[in-house]
């Protein structure tokens, strides 16, 4: 499953002999073997002095062009660049403190790391949503401290969680390079986007002034001088409310200097440590609340794509995944987008009854935009096809999880305080829809209620004349139904068992009440993209979107834009942009036009 993708690098978690590993493996960049081999190095040298990285590789010395990658135990769950923006207090504060812990015990070992930013730290986030720190990762920048700047692809770093001399390549590695990352990391955890803290760099030369101590609620007016040996924790929460806001405000400041900024650090350091040692987080008074957030102006949307992988979609997928490439570059900057992709296929088919492959598969996880156009490239479109009807909903049952079940949790996980949207594309129908009338206890209950439906009125008022082809949609069902009975799907009837998770048998999801809990659950909407002609995986498609508070849209060949379209739809001036682009066809307006409905009237 892929988790990042750069020019550089990419980065992918395997499970090997019942262990999550991650491989990472040198990008397309001229410079990424370089980038690789520096931190292959330094992990090692590293580990000989005490700190082991969880490196798992077996090179003796050297990485090559066929021998590109790089292989650790797993650390952590999440970055902060994904979950940061959802800590609380005490979560804020552990998270921190732990990392200055360990910058500092990477400069003891005698290195820089050069690339502290929120999505090179890694934290555990456990199934109630608790996070706690988990390390740095990523060395690919690391210097010997006093080493000048001059290597192959060291001079630089990303803006703006790095220090100007970074793009120096005769200026030197100095510890207070992390330190700055440190504070700027710090600052964006207490606002939103890195957009924000740009403006307030240029808009404060005297630097960003913050008041941890009224985010702590540490309010009782006494600031004690250091002492390790003191018992009380206040006088340690209050030192900590001091030293990093006096770290961020020298940071952002226009005198800032890296020797001040490892000064300041000196002591930081020594208040983490006993902060840690006390797990003083435990006791801040306003420790369960959530991390203020200021200046935010970007619209946060997680999004689960599911997208039919088998062989009848071969044809579309080459034009998905070359026009995907160039209009993700939209969202860059402009929403704080985060997208899990599957992949669905048929169940599976063997003769002696055993699970062959696994029938959703989990490609990608938690991706930027940039990196989804990498993961679009790794659906391959050429699963096997056993009958019409694809695993559609266990891909809903997938993403639902049973809390009350040990062995399936939710596998889809977004983040807090977000808009959250799934997306179903594809050209069939899911198991089990001709096997009753669906769409009869459906409009039963709406004429049942003796008022106008909400829902059913939304979703006509989204798609005129939806319902006017009923009876075509009808006939074709029925002589489906008819085709089934000489012909019985495998997996039609829900007394039947399908490989589920892992490889063990469950019954059948049930068709609406899997859509109905995951749009509950998850407070989320269900968009549905058809790609096909059929008529019976149409009206299927339909009643999944009827059933998400979703739309349907007919894609056809415009699948991409109608994705585009269905991203975009939180943020109604972004979504508005991209409709009335030049190079919108007509035809792509046809498409997003129940869309539109939704988003500019909303």
């Amino acid at each position: 499953m892929l988790l990042h993708y750069s020019e550089l690098s990419s980065v992918r978690v395997l499970v090997e002999q019942g262990k999550e590993i991650i491989v990472k493996e040198s990008g397309v960049n001229p410079q990424a073997l370089n980038s690789l081999q520096r931190e292959f190095s330094v992990i090692r040298d590293m580990q000989s002095r005490g700190l082991d990285y969880g490196l798992l590789t077996k090179h003796d010395n050297i990485l090559t062009d066929s021998n590109n990658t790089l292989r650790f135990t797993r650390k952590g769950t999440h970055d902060l660049s994904d979950v940061g923006h959802d800590l609380k207090i005490a979560e804020f504060a552990e998270i921190i403190t732990n990392l200055v812990c360990e910058i500092d015990s990477i400069h003891k070992t005698g290195y820089v790391h050069r690339d502290i930013k929120p999505g090179n730290v890694m934290v555990t986030q456990n199934s109630k949503g608790a996070k706690a720190y988990a390390g740095i990762v990523d060395f690919g920048m690391a210097l010997k401290i006093n080493r000048k700047q001059d290597e192959v692809g060291v001079a630089g770093g990303t803006k703006p969680f790095c220090h100007r001399f970074q793009f120096e390549p005769l200026e030197r590695a100095h510890p207070g390079l992390d330190w700055y990352s440190l504070a700027l990391t710090s600052l964006y955890l207490m606002r939103s986007d890195v957009t924000s803290i740009e403006a307030e760099l240029a808009a404060n030369p005297d630097g960003i002034i913050v008041d941890l101590n009224s985010i702590f609620g540490n309010n009782n007016g006494t600031i004690s001088t250091f002492n390790p040996f003191s018992t009380g924790s206040s006088g340690m929460i209050a030192e900590f409310c001091m030293e990093l806001p006096k770290l961020i405000q020298f940071a952002t400041s226009s005198n800032c200097t890296l020797d001040g900024l490892s000064e300041i650090a000196v002591q930081l350091v020594k208040i983490s440590r006993e902060f840690l040692r006390r797990k003083d987080w435990r006791r801040i008074p306003n420790g369960g609340q959530n991390l203020p957030l200021y200046g935010s102006n970007l619209v946060r949307h997680d999004i689960l794509l599911i997208v039919d992988e088998t062989n009848s979609l071969a044809s579309q997928m080459d034009k998905i995944k070359q026009t995907l490439d160039d209009v993700v570059a939209e969202f860059d900057g402009a929403m704080d987008l985060r997208v899990d992709l599957w992949a669905v296929r048929d169940y599976s088919r063997t003769d002696n009854g055993a699970v062959a492959e696994d029938t959703v598969r989990k490609v990608a996880y938690r991706l930027t935009p940039r990196a989804m156009a990498f993961a679009i490239d790794e659906i391959a479109a050429n699963a096997p096809q056993h009958d019409e009807a694809e695993a559609y909903e266990m891909a809903f049952e997938e993403a639902l999880g049973y809390d009350h079940i040990i062995d399936r949790p939710s596998l889809w996980l977004p983040r807090g305080n977000t808009t959250r949207t799934v997306i179903l594309a594809g050209d069939a129908y899911a198991h089990g829809w001709l096997r009753k009338n669906w769409w009869a206890p459906w409009h039963g209950e709406a004429k049942e209620e003796g008022k106008e439906n909400t829902r059913k009125n939304s979703f006509k008022k989204l798609h005129p004349g939806v319902f006017q082809n009923n009876m075509e949609e009808r006939n074709a069902y029925q002589e489906r139904r008819k085709l089934e009975s000489q012909k019985t799907d495998q997996f039609g009837s829900r007394n039947q068992k399908v490989p589920g998770r892992k490889g063990k048998e469950q019954h059948r999801p049930n068709l609406r009440k899997v859509v109905e809990r995951l749009r509950d659950k998850k407070k989320c909407t269900i968009h549905t993209i058809f790609l096909g002609a059929d008529i019976v995986a149409k009206s299927y498609m339909k009643f999944v979107a009827c059933l998400g508070n979703g739309v349907f849209i007919e894609a056809g060949s415009d699948f991409v834009d109608a994705l585009i379209g269905v991203f975009a739809s939180p943020d109604k001036q972004l979504y508005d942009k991209l409709l009335n682009q030049s190079n919108t066809s007509d035809s792509t307006k046809k498409n997003l036009a129940p869309l539109t409905t939704f988003v500019l009237n909303d």
